[in-house]
């Protein structure tokens, strides 16, 4: 299987392991190429043209494209996507469909001909990587059969201003799989790599075709296959055109995963794991305290389920934090803190998507309230706000108990530590999509319980043992962990301090909550002396927590480089 621009190539004619290669492209990737996928070079130049010659009909007659699903006929520039513009052909195989759509545009017999040639082509092709999937993965059965598909004839009109900019912003594909033939000139293509979540550019290769993986794959796969995000760029000014084939799902029957693929596990607890970052079952007692000492040494971050907070309270509250965050400026810079940096946050040269408001030593008396006053909260957001604070704070004191439990400890852990609540809104548009929301860092404190958006994604860890970014996909109803450098300290090093990112995937508002527990409020941050032997001798002085919040700062060292300053020196 050979790689070029980093997705994977694959020769539907090299037959040897051809089944097991396409699983694994699906797999780790959910983007690749096929050479030699038996449809001719000269078909897919002839609708090529064809699609070009459509989309230069008036206005008038590319809007006879209409069809009896909303959304599948001729889509038009707009606001949202202003390069784009596309024709449809939906359930292509079904009979007359092509005929239908010719007969919309007033087609030619010579278009009329392509077309059906390269439906029937693609529809063929299809088939065939249905067959090759369920033999990969050791099944039997029809995999596509009976099931609509959708051709799409796109256009881009990128023009000198819009270099630079989106044509198709992020998203993956809601369908099984797509075929694509992607212009054999004018790149622009972008895939997400599954394992370090930057993107690929995924450079023209004239006579291939490129799959990629939709979401009901990832659902059928019972998670083994990804789902690619990718987005489409303008990188010159230049007409780009490109025609993709979407297998779509079961026109029926409901879509289940099928059982064979992970006996052992639902598709939720598969999905789970296949975001690569620990998730522990707060429920499951046995072991519970040792899970989560063993995720904050080999991960430092990880997702809880069944934490105890509420899903409709976890709903309030990101309804109260857009409402706050959507007051005028001037009201939202009463928010602020005896602790300088701990008000509201304003975009700024450096963040220019992010703004957040923060609640500083939440569990202190009147914290709350006074950030109410500040912002002149209605009496449901200060029921709200107070009701997730408690129950954040109740979450943090358990998991300081656990990990008390799970190292062999006695004691408090956080008790009367300061917290601090911060409500985050990322205000995103098609120019960010791509960029970075929040840059990559450690958390100072010990440890972050964050209710991520539970539809909107962005958020990246990275991997201790290979120093990939994994993403941390959404997940509703769960909180992930993220634990910071003074965990890392008191634990003598054996706690990860993951270091993290937030990035858009696409152009939406992302809202996202974090308790952040921070450290000792009097007394100095320092290494558990029971974590301290011949075998295992200390690593680090101790120092004083504020002053080494301040020191990230001045040295800018976000990522806990600023620990070093504070090593044990021989």
């Amino acid at each position: 299987m050979a790689a070029a621009s980093g997705v994977p190539v694959i020769d539907m004619q090299d037959i040897p392991g051809l089944a097991g290669k396409l699983v694994k492209a699906c797999e780790e990737w959910g983007c690749f190429r096929l050479i030699n996928h038996g449809v001719s070079e000269k078909l897919m130049s002839d609708v090529k043209a064809v699609t070009l010659s459509l989309h230069d009909l008036p206005p008038e007659i590319k809007m006879r494209n209409a069809s009896p699903v909303e959304g599948k006929g001729y889509t038009p520039p707009n606001l949202a996507s202003p390069f784009f513009e596309g024709m449809s052909i939906y359930d292509m195989a079904s009979p007359g469909a092509v005929d239908d759509f010719c007969n919309q545009l007033g087609a030619s017999a010579h278009h009329r001909e392509i077309l059906f040639k390269y439906s029937q082509a693609l529809y063929n092709l299809a088939q065939d990587l249905g067959a090759k999937l369920l033999q990969g993965m050791g099944l039997h059965g029809d995999l596509f059969n009976g099931w609509p598909c959708q051709l799409k004839l796109n256009k881009y009109n990128y023009s000198p201003h819009s270099v630079g900019q989106t044509g198709a912003v992020m998203h993956s594909d809601p369908g099984f799989l797509t075929i694509l033939q992607d212009d054999e000139i004018i790149g622009g293509l972008e895939a997400v790599s599954r394992n370090t979540g930057e993107l690929v550019p995924v450079d023209p290769m004239p006579g291939t075709l490129v799959i990629n993986v939709g979401d009901i794959a990832k659902i059928w796969s019972n998670g083994r296959f990804c789902n690619v995000k990718h987005r489409v760029q303008c990188y010159e000014a230049k007409i780009r055109i490109s025609i993709a084939l979407f297998v779509l799902g079961p026109r029926d029957a409901k879509f289940f995963p099928l059982p064979h693929t992970h006996r052992e596990r639902t598709y939720l607890n598969r999905h789970m794991a296949a975001s690569s970052v620990p998730v522990i079952d707060m429920q499951d007692f046995a072991g519970l305290a040792e899970k989560l000492v063993k995720a904050c040494e080999e991960w430092g971050c990880f997702r809880l389920i069944n934490h105890g907070v509420s899903e409709k309270l976890m709903l309030e509250m990101k309804a109260v934090t857009r409402s706050f965050l959507d007051l005028p400026p001037d009201i939202k810079l009463r928010n602020v803190s005896p602790v300088e940096g701990k008000g509201y946050t304003p975009p700024n040269q450096a963040s220019p998507f992010f703004e957040g408001m923060s609640v500083y030593d939440m569990a202190s008396p009147g914290a709350v309230d006074n950030f109410c006053d500040q912002l002149d909260a209605s009496v449901h957001q200060r029921e709200t706000l107070s009701r997730y604070s408690q129950a954040l704070y109740d979450l943090a004191q358990d998991l300081g108990c656990k990990l008390l439990e799970g190292m062999g400890l006695k004691g408090d852990l956080f008790s009367e530590w300061p917290c601090q609540l911060k409500l985050n809104k990322y205000n995103y548009n098609p120019q960010s999509v791509g960029q970075t929301g929040a840059v990559m860092h450690s958390d100072p404190g010990f440890l972050t319980i964050l209710q991520d958006d539970e539809i909107i994604g962005g958020l990246e860890a990275v991997n201790k043992f290979t120093g990939e970014l994994v993403p941390v996909d959404p997940m509703r109803g769960t909180l992930v962990i993220n634990v910071g450098d003074i965990a890392k300290v008191w634990s003598n090093g054996r706690f990860c301090n993951v270091k993290h990112r937030v990035q858009c995937y696409e152009a939406k508002i992302r809202t996202s909550l974090a308790l952040f527990v921070l450290g000792p409020r009097d007394t100095k941050v320092e290494t558990r002396l029971e974590l301290v032997d011949s075998e295992y001798p200390n690593l680090y002085v101790p120092f004083n927590f504020e002053e080494y919040r301040t020191l990230r700062t001045t040295t800018k060292a976000p990522t806990g480089g600023a620990l070093e300053l504070f090593r044990v020196t021989s």
